[in-house]
Order: C-alpha cells, then structure tokens, then sequence
C-alpha cells in the first residue's frame, strides 16, 4: 500500500501549488486524513487518484461543479450530457476565435488604405454574446451557434396522442387532449409535458395539413380509446427555443437543422418534436413558446 502523502508531497507529484490542492479540499472535490495531534493533512491512494482525475478534467476546460458531478457519479449517460454540452461551447469559441482572426487581418489591410485607424474601428459592430464583425452581410446571417442550442435528455415515459387534419391542426389535436387531461387532473403533475409534431402535408390540400400532439401520462395511467397510446423511448436531443409571436417557427427549424447538418452529431432516427412551454398561453399565440428538439444518436 502506497504511504500517505503530506500536502506538499502531493502537490510536488502533480505539480500544482499547495493551495489549488487546498481549495479542492475546501470546495468538496479532494478529501485528506487530518492528523490528531500534528493537524497535518494527508492524503491516500484514493485521493491521489482522485486528483489525477480532477486535473484531467481540468485539463479539458470542465467547470468544478461538472468534474464533482461527473467524479460522484460516472455513469454514462451523466459524463454523456455534460461532454457533449461542454463540446457546443468549445466549438463555439472555436468560431468566435476564427472571427476574431478574420477581422483583426481585416483590419491590417485597411489600415493600408486611405482610412484613419479611428475610421476602420466605427466600421466594426458588436455581436452579441461575444464577436466583432465588420462585413454587415455575415453580421445579418440568421443562423444559430452553438450558444443557441442546449443538448439535453428525454427520459422515456407513455404517451397520450390525437392526431387532427384541418387548418389548424395544432390546436384540434390538443383540445380532446387538454379536455381528457384536466379532467383526470394530469394537468396538475409536475412531470406532464406537451409535445406535437407536423404530420405529412400534401401541398395540393394546403391549407389543411396534419398535427399529432402528445402529453406524457404515468405508466400506470389508462388512457382512453378516443386518444392513441404510444411511448416515448427518450435519449439525447439537440434544442432550441422559438416563440411564435416574435420568429417564424418553419424558419427556426430550417435554422436549427442547417446547424444540425453542419455539427459533429448524427441524427438518432427519432421523432423531431416541438414542445410546448407555457400552456397557459396556448390560446394566445402571439405569446406562445416552443423548444424544438432533434433527436441525436448515440
């Protein structure tokens, strides 16, 4: 068995200073065995490998709070979710930077032009979240980054379904589905969720088109013969907000699925949802919010 290591024994090992190791300890990351009599602290086999493993992660540009999660629990799915959420950010930094690039040559050779530098510098613009651009037409692209999008996980659960074919069918289909629910008071369950998605439209009935709508119901609920049951199987999802009021909702899905296309993920083969967030709006569409969600494959 490998001799209990001081605090500068174990920083020395892994070349960090005494009080990183001190604050790992501090913030719940790193434990040690104090002393009695000496208060000294020393660490174990376990702690040292254990510190490796922070300072990997570390390594990679994880937050404390994501190592500890994925350090007290490493399964799969967990260390999955937060990889994948952490690779977004990464590739978009890896964007701005590459802009950041641009300009800055940009810049260099207008400065080889007829312009003063305080001239060149009114021709750049601010992007929000982060990013300068000067073309104005790169600027104006609406297009989603990495920033714009969430990857998250569906848990499987039974579904509720009606599907409608009409000129508006995402209101028909979910009307015999809210009438049932708030009868049954699923309405009231913190874990109901509402999702719908388009059905095939043929162009020459436009326009009257088709909407399936869903609602997540417990396993053990019965669910009537006027509605379908199926099930959601879950997984990964790629996801982004629109609302109906302030963006065209067919717009943000041939935004989001250009990025998906353009993005190291591959489609999972399931259903692409749309969900609602705010129920109490449903009536009010102008104020009506959506997440979109494609599936990814893992």
């Amino acid at each position: 068995m490998r001799a209990l290591l001081k605090i500068g024994e174990i920083a020395n090992l892994f070349d960090v200073s005494t009080r990183t190791v001190r604050y790992y300890e501090e913030v719940g990351l790193l434990t040690s065995h104090r002393d009695p009599d000496s208060q000294y602290r020393y660490y174990d086999e376990r702690s040292s490998e254990r510190l490796k493993k922070i300072l990997v992660l570390r390594e990679l540009g994880l937050s404390l709070n994501d190592i500890k999660i994925i350090l007290d629990r490493p399964s799969t799915p967990i260390v999955s979710e937060i990889l994948l959420s952490h690779l977004l950010k990464v590739q978009d930094e890896i964007k701005r930077q590459k802009m950041l690039e641009k300009v800055l040559k940009q810049i260099l050779n207008m400065l080889d032009s007829k312009l003063s530098p305080g001239e060149i510098i009114n021709t750049l613009e601010i992007k929000s979240p982060g990013g300068i651009n000067i073309l104005k037409e790169d600027y104006k692209m609406e297009q989603l980054t990495n920033s714009d999008i969430r990857i998250i996980r569906l848990k499987p659960t039974k579904i509720a379904a009606y599907r409608a074919k009409s000129e508006s069918p995402e209101a028909d289909s979910l009307k015999p589905i809210l009438e049932w629910a708030n009868k049954e008071d699923i309405m009231d369950l913190p874990t109901t969720r509402l999702f719908g998605f388009d059905t095939a439209v043929d162009k020459k009935e436009y326009p009257v088109y088709g909407y399936e709508s869903w609602i997540s119901v417990p396993d053990d609920c019965k669910i009537p013969d006027t509605l379908e049951e199926k099930y959601l199987q879950g997984g990964l999802y790629a996801v982004t907000n629109t609302t109906y009021g302030n963006f065209d909702v067919q717009k943000k899905w041939q935004m989001l699925s250009k990025w998906f296309e353009e993005s190291e993920f591959e489609y999972g083969g399931q259903q692409c949802l749309e969900e609602i967030l705010m129920i109490e709006t449903i009536d009010n569409p102008s104020k009506l919010q959506l997440d979109l969600f494609i599936h990814i494959k893992e």
